[in-house]
């Protein structure tokens, strides 16, 4: 009788022991999932902004027709940038 407790004890320690890790291991899943969610998110806002300042750029220089542009800019680069 006392090995049956025994071993009932034991059985019970091992699956409690084993819920503990897999529960741990799934929330530690969970968190790499959320914080890799977070970093894509931050690189797609960064990207965004960034080709919104090269869009704006490129607005300004084809607005940009005035003597003072011309005399810094090739003439390659002004029909370049004013199709």
């Amino acid at each position: 009788m006392k090995n049956v407790l025994n071993c009932v004890l034991l059985v019970s320690v091992l699956l409690g022991l084993w819920w503990a890790y897999n529960s741990g291991y799934k929330s530690g899943i969970n968190e790499e999932r959320a914080k890799n969610a977070e970093t894509a998110q931050k690189q797609e806002q960064q990207m965004s902004a960034a080709n919104q300042k090269i869009l704006d750029l490129q607005r300004i220089i084809a607005n940009n027709n005035d003597e003072c542009f011309n005399r810094v800019w090739d003439d390659e680069i002004i029909r370049a940038a004013n199709p």
